[in-house]
């Protein structure tokens, strides 16, 4: 009678560590997930700079190059293309701010679409409802 009444504590007990090694196997696969998700929104901003660099670095090249004393036929004074005095420069400076322009709004753009860039409330609840392992 004592012999099974220790069984039966040994077996409550092996059981309520199961229980906490499970516990703790699904905690452990939880907090993987979220840093998983924070790892991929990590990735995302890293993607997102490097096209901004990009953009400033293709915006930069043409000013450097407008930058440059090189004779060109562009700048003479009798105005061989029969564009005004500055107007060539107002016309690149100008369209390459429209570039620039053009491609940060793409840029929103895509990135809003495929919601990568704003998790807003129901993005975390979604995170919230997946990630949970049922016991």
């Amino acid at each position: 009678m004592l012999l099974e009444s220790y069984a039966q504590e040994v077996g409550s007990t092996l059981g309520a560590l199961e229980a906490i090694a499970y516990s703790i196997e699904s905690t452990e696969k939880f907090v993987s997930f979220r840093l998983d998700s924070a790892r991929n929104r990590l990735l995302k901003v890293d993607v997102l700079a490097g096209i901004l660099a990009a953009m400033f670095g293709c915006c930069s090249f043409i000013a450097s190059v407008f930058g440059m004393n090189f004779k060109t036929p562009l700048f003479e004074e009798d105005e061989p293309l029969g564009l005004g005095e500055g107007t060539l420069f107002n016309l690149v400076v100008g369209l390459t701010l429209g570039l620039l322009l053009v491609w940060c709004v793409g840029t929103y753009c895509f990135f809003s679409t495929h919601r990568c860039w704003r998790p807003g409330k129901a993005r975390r609840d979604q995170y919230l409802e997946r990630d949970v392992i049922v016991t």
